[in-house]
């Protein structure tokens, strides 16, 4: 730490790579930064910038990138910092859930490949997957280049058309996720190498109370009646991100992460906010009613590609 008058701390809050937050501030009490003139200065940064918090860009590569920030106080005082900020791929260099923790619901690995087709088992409370009845077969298969360290064991689920489906074979209680309660998370590893086209509504991702309707649901749907466009919805069908966004940060052929968390505001409303590869997509307030009666059914498929390490958690992570 470089220092003139007073030790100056640059502190990171945030998720890196994308869209990390850094504040500055002091550990002496008797600096009062806030009407200090702040400048930042940070590699791979084209200009700097300037005020009490600054949004770091990703680094181009994993690693280390240097942040520096100087501040001018009122009085003419001037205090420095800086700080080597470590950068991971929060796509490609992951690893696995490992450990389930006491928010964990549901841990889907897809690695038990001798229990394909008939059990996609869940590593935390026994909510198990499995193909539905006349639905295709998905198969395990070695695509886990997202791992930081892939293991000869790791799998992921594949799907290769339309009605290539898992779902919930034994159902989430809602005692286990009881809304509004607490909160929501759903992150998975999705790979998209192409979407079929198909005249209805199909979803890729669902998770619900009951199999029909859309009052209580958090989803990513194909679009009716139009060339395979995907948009996700929140509670009461309202969209959260549109085709047009989801085509722009979605890549074919290439590991995504996705990362839908549901904020309850009060027994029936909540704010939706989706993340795509860490950063925020898209984000809305809806109302909407949970059925304490109604158990969560879990389906995913209905496209070529794959999807892995999938965690459900009942908190806001």
């Amino acid at each position: 730490m470089m220092y003139a008058c007073c030790p100056l701390q640059v502190c990171l809050w945030g998720i890196f790579p994308r869209g990390s937050q850094a504040l500055m501030h002091t550990s002496d009490a008797s600096v009062n930064l806030d009407q200090a003139q702040i400048t930042w200065d940070v590699e791979f940064e084209d200009q700097p910038a300037f005020g009490r918090t600054f949004t770091v860009k990703p680094r181009p590569t994993i690693g280390d990138t240097l942040v520096e920030a100087e501040a001018v106080l009122p009085d003419g005082r001037r205090v420095f910092g800086r700080r080597y900020l470590h950068f991971n791929d929060p796509v490609n260099g992951g690893t696995e859930f490992t450990l389930p923790d006491a928010n964990t619901v549901a841990l889907y690995h897809f690695n038990d490949a001798s229990a394909f087709p008939q059990t996609i088992p869940d590593s935390k409370n026994g909510y198990n997957l499995t193909v539905p009845v006349n639905g295709g077969f998905p198969d395990p298969f070695t695509n886990n280049s997202w791992m930081k360290t892939p293991l000869a064991t790791s799998k992921v689920a594949r799907f290769g058309a339309t009605g290539d489906e898992i779902w919930s074979s034994v159902q989430i209680p809602y005692s286990a996720l009881p809304l509004p309660t607490g909160g929501l998370t759903i992150e998975f590893r999705i790979y998209v190498k192409s979407l079929p086209y198909y005249a209805s509504g199909l979803y890729l991702f669902r998770l619900a109370q009951g199999d029909s309707g859309n009052v209580s649901e958090w989803s990513i749907k194909y679009q009716n009646q139009v060339a395979p466009l995907l948009q996700v919805l929140a509670p009461s069908g309202q969209v959260v991100l549109d085709p047009n966004g989801w085509n722009a940060r979605i890549t074919l052929n290439t590991w995504h992460l996705v990362k839908i968390t549901f904020a309850p505001s009060g027994q029936f409303a909540g704010t939706t906010t989706l993340y795509i590869d860490g950063a925020q997509a898209g984000s809305l307030s809806s109302s909407t009613y949970f059925d304490p009666g109604s158990t969560w059914n879990l389906r995913m498929g209905n496209f070529v590609g794959c999807i892995d390490e999938l965690r459900i958690s009942n908190t806001v992570r």
